[in-house]
């Protein structure tokens, strides 16, 4: 129980009233600690996040030591629109067991797109069932930059469009195509906006193409194998970052983990050329030709190669967490005072044994037993939002997220309201479309696709 202060008139009520643990001297002149019975009427202002589920009887307090300040100037607004979504706690039961990460194969055939290659015409947009509104802004828009983060949320890098340019010089007639000859790799994603593939659709259809089934929102696919499902992507922490921007992989069908591959799409595809040189020896004059080519104009452009296990060893660093994808999490985090980011009361390990006994097991009742450890986890989530430690709330979701589908109506909780409180909102934008359209083979809205509305 919180200590006796002297009582102050205009002092706000703690969300937490006399259960409240912390013990800084400045929080309790700040905030009174009625019985909580008393404080249902409180200020919702005061209360700068609300729960994001409701905390189980008896949960104990977090661990002791981390008596820091309630954030000040927190913007409120946003997160309280999110809050009004929060009344209920989200049921363990309602999803049924999820594909987890250790998983090999895919439940659905993977989508096969059209050869990009055909000559006949595109679908008009309209046709295409395309926003009328949307038409008219792709037609007015002569900055194909903004066009493409109207549509994808994030503001591509230079590499991208430079990558762009390279592949017309390969083919003209359709550069998402130029490297599919000799690598069996097209360029989709973002790329389908330079292609003019993506007229009149809407930002919220945009951020599902080809978006595959373990893509975090940080991550924008721009190149697929068309054989299966590898696929390779730009990831970066925060929507509005320039620099340290990386180029990563996955292949559902192998499980859950990026792997990071490069720092521009050039030396991705370098690497992609000299892995192919070693497996497919009756391409070799192809593949070296394409190889001379990426080395001139990386050198044209200054551009460097890096390898992913250098990039790895310099990410492993600056993370806060691994989290069950590998690639871990960075948010802004203060050493001196040990505010943005606290780690999650079990292991990796400790966490995916028991994500993994939640979503196999068929018993509703056994099931929420087994999902009380998770719940307790979920409310040291709480605390820790409310102490500015916004970084654990993100690995949790993202472990959740990674893990399987069985636990979409909580990361529906988690990730969104923890981007916001980061400042990353476009990401949580990103994922409540994803988990609304979750599937094991990625859209292709080149093909007419049209999503169902959720």
């Amino acid at each position: 129980m919180a200590a006796e202060v002297e009582p102050t008139p205009n002092k706000r009520t703690c969300k937490y009233g006399s259960k409240c643990y912390r013990k800084n001297p400045d929080h309790l002149r700040r905030f009174a600690h009625p019985p909580l019975e008393d404080n249902v009427a409180s200020d919702e202002s005061s209360q700068v996040l609300g729960s994001a589920v409701a905390s189980p009887p008896g949960t104990a307090p977090p661990p002791a030591g981390r008596n820091k300040r309630r954030c000040e100037n927190q913007d409120v607004s946003e997160v309280d629109a999110k809050r009004k979504k929060l009344t209920e706690p989200p049921s363990p039961s309602t999803s049924p067991p999820g594909r987890t990460c250790s998983q090999s194969g895919t439940s659905e055939e993977h989508s096969s797109a059209v050869d990009c290659r055909s000559n006949e015409p595109q679908l008009g947009p309209l046709e295409a069932g395309a926003d009328a509104t949307e038409l008219e802004k792709d037609r007015a828009c002569a900055d194909v930059g903004e066009k493409v983060k109207r549509k994808f949320l994030v503001d591509m890098p230079e590499d991208f469009y430079q990558f762009w340019e390279f592949c017309k010089s390969i083919d003209s007639t359709h550069p998402e195509c130029a490297l599919v000859s000799s690598l069996g790799l097209e360029l989709v994603g973002p790329y389908h906006v330079l292609a003019r593939r993506l007229e009149g659709v809407t930002w919220d259809r945009c951020v599902l193409h080809y978006r595959y089934f373990y893509d975090p929102p940080e991550m924008v696919t721009v190149l697929r194998r068309k054989e299966d499902q590898y696929h390779l992507g730009y990831f970066r922490d925060d929507p509005g970052q320039s620099d340290g921007v990386l180029i990563v992989s996955n292949d559902p069908s192998k499980g859950c983990e990026l792997k990071i591959e490069a720092q521009t799409i050039f030396a991705a595809v370098r690497f992609e050329v000299e892995k192919a040189l070693k497996s497919t020896p009756n391409q070799t004059k192809l593949l070296k030709s394409l190889e001379k080519q990426l080395q001139e104009k990386m050198r044209e452009l200054n551009l460097g190669a890096t390898d992913g296990k250098t990039l790895s060893k310099r990410r492993s660093k600056q993370v806060q967490a691994k989290c069950l994808h590998k690639i871990g999490i960075v948010v802004p985090y203060d050493k001196k005072t040990d505010v943005g980011y606290r780690s999650l009361t079990k292991t990796d390990r400790e966490l995916k044994k028991l994500l993994d006994n939640i979503s196999q097991c068929q018993e509703p009742k056994k099931r929420d037993q087994l999902f009380e450890p998770l719940q307790e986890i979920i409310t040291y989530v709480q605390f820790a939002n409310d102490e500015c430690d916004y970084g654990m709330g993100l690995e949790l979701g993202l472990d959740l997220f990674t893990h399987s589908d069985s636990f979409h109506n909580v990361v529906g909780h988690l990730l969104p309201l923890a981007y916001t409180l980061l400042g990353r909102s476009e990401y949580g934008k990103i994922v409540e479309k994803h988990l609304g359209q979750r599937l094991h083979s990625p859209l292709d809205l080149t093909q007419n696709s049209t999503l169902k509305e959720k």
